[in-house]
């Protein structure tokens, strides 16, 4: 018996150990800012088209590749997000290019200013063509952020297409970011 006595002590103060040994803090790094995630040039490397209807309705073919489908040519297209750093050091949204190269541009807006919606948790860029925004300005269009934009990451964007205040398709965007030879 005395035997077992030994052996749960042992595994006790084994235990007692490692917690002592343990830090009271967890450091999970620090939060990526997110407007760095985004400011670059993007090469669309992956287009799905998702039917909302069908997705509402749990009817037919919802999700859709449609990156290399026939006449939307939708590999050549790219986006670039300007940002320029005031003498703070602190960056600002500036312009947005759109270089669709023959691709189908879903949004329909190809150049102009752009803001994320929300400095630490954004959930859309906001496109606002040649307009500088204030800060109750309505955008002309807007990309949905599907993924934290982190940098070093894929971008991961969605358009939504509207038809009497109710989503019809979305295109879900992967980008990859171009880097820059300069």
């Amino acid at each position: 018996m005395k035997m077992y006595q030994n052996r749960f002590m042992f595994f006790v103060c084994t235990f007692c150990l490692l917690l002592w040994a343990c830090e009271d803090e967890y450091h999970f790094g620090i939060p990526s800012p997110k407007l760095e995630g985004v400011v670059g040039k993007w090469k669309a490397v992956k287009v799905v088209q998702v039917d909302r209807i069908a997705e509402k309705n749990a009817s037919g073919k919802i999700r859709q590749d449609i990156t290399n489908a026939y006449s939307l040519n939708l590999s050549s297209f790219t986006v670039t997000f300007d940002a320029t750093r005031d003498s703070d050091g602190r960056l600002s949204p500036s312009m947005f290019v759109v270089e669709n190269n023959g691709a189908h541009n879903f949004t329909g807006v190809n150049t102009g200013s752009w803001r994320l919606n929300a400095e630490k948790y954004p959930t859309r860029i906001n496109l606002y063509g040649s307009q500088v925004p204030n800060l109750n300005a309505e955008p002309i269009a807007f990309y949905t952020i599907t993924a934290p934009p982190k940098e070093g990451e894929d971008l991961k964007i969605a358009f939504d297409r509207v038809l009497g205040g109710n989503r019809i398709l979305s295109y879900e965007y992967t980008f990859t970011k171009i880097p820059n030879n300069n």
